[in-house]
């Protein structure tokens, strides 16, 4: 808006091409930050919301990357499930290692985000069979042992 008055007050000619330019450049920032401004995180925090309902303190989870289960220990040693990790790790490390845990110690959540649906076929059977979705975003609650 300064920028807007400065524009039209201004005497000299020369100067205006370069009011006009920063007019420009700064018309995108400006609208991505009105855009921000009226975002809002209710997805999240309800995602958040429905772990902390659905598990006790020391119950584990198996997500990906998600991150809604920050506050609950992680079921596996990778939490960090995203397409660069995914690809450095060993077929071992996205199935039978999995699926230890899985049968060991359940978690009692698993946040099905594409981290977790991009391990084995295994881990994904024994989720699907034992897991069902509690329509809250990815997050799906253990249903049997």
């Amino acid at each position: 808006m300064v920028l807007l008055l400065y524009l039209v007050h201004i005497s000299d000619v020369a100067r205006r091409p370069v009011a006009v330019l920063l007019l420009v450049f700064l018309a995108m920032p400006l609208a991505q930050i009105d855009a921000l401004a009226r975002t809002r995180n209710t997805p999240m925090r309800t995602e958040f919301e429905a772990v902390m309902h659905l598990s006790s303190p020391n119950d584990t989870v198996l997500t990906g990357w998600r991150g809604c289960a920050v506050f609950r220990p992680h079921a596996y040693r990778y939490f960090f499930l995203h397409d660069g990790m995914l690809r450095v790790l060993e077929d071992e490390d996205k199935g039978a290692r999995v699926m230890q845990v899985l049968t060991s110690a359940p978690p009692e959540l698993v946040i099905y985000d594409q981290g977790v649906r991009s391990l084995s076929d295994a881990v994904n059977g024994f989720i699907t069979n034992r897991y069902e979705a509690t329509g809250v975003g990815d997050i799906w609650l253990r249903t049997s042992e």
